[in-house]
């Protein structure tokens, strides 16, 4: 059968969202006259949450690598947002660890997070803390965008397992861009 994968991955996307669980979701497809290899090859780009659900992987539905930017500056994560986009990135943005957690809650899981330190209420370290300590979301790189530039800041931002540390006013967007795509591609 020729598939529309978006389609199906879109319907299996929003079957998942209204609870409706995988063994009927993969039946109504079979009865759709989907064959169960081709069933089993949409459901490949689905990962398990950390609440045991299903979603989708690090990649949108077009194959765009996601990438969640944490920061609280509006007009700085308005510019880092619309140039990720236009250069074919699936993009979230949070301005606090609340947010940032409930994206990972809904299933939405980052290729990269380029994450800053000064948020409000909990800070970056503390998000960078408990990403590495949480096993679904442990081997996401995580790069620091920050403002801060003392050693000791960059110090305890590897220790934490951050794999870069960009001072903001020393980098371009191309530039930040750049070191996304060196990264993951």
């Amino acid at each position: 059968m020729n598939t529309n994968n978006s389609g199906v991955t879109e319907y299996i996307r929003q079957a998942i969202k209204q609870g409706e669980s995988i063994e009927s979701i993969k039946g109504g497809l079979r009865r759709s006259g989907y064959g169960k290899d081709e069933i089993e090859r949409f459901f490949e780009g689905f990962v398990e949450t950390r609440d045991g659900k299903k979603s989708m992987g690090k990649t949108a539905p077009n194959g765009a690598k996601k990438v969640l930017i944490v920061e609280d500056d509006k007009f700085l994560h308005e510019i880092v947002v619309k140039k990720m986009i236009s250069v074919g990135f699936d993009v979230k943005n949070a301005v606090n660890s609340k947010e940032t957690f409930d994206i990972f809650d809904s299933g939405w899981h980052p290729a990269i997070i380029l994450l800053d330190l000064i948020l409000p209420g909990e800070g970056g370290f503390s998000i960078l803390e408990k990403i590495k300590k949480d096993p679904q979301l442990a081997a996401v790189p995580v790069v620091v965008l920050s403002n801060l530039g003392q050693e000791n800041d960059k110090q305890r931002a590897a220790t934490l397992g951050a794999v870069d540390f960009m001072i903001k006013s020393n980098f371009t967007l191309d530039e930040i861009v750049k070191r996304v795509i060196s990264l993951i591609g």
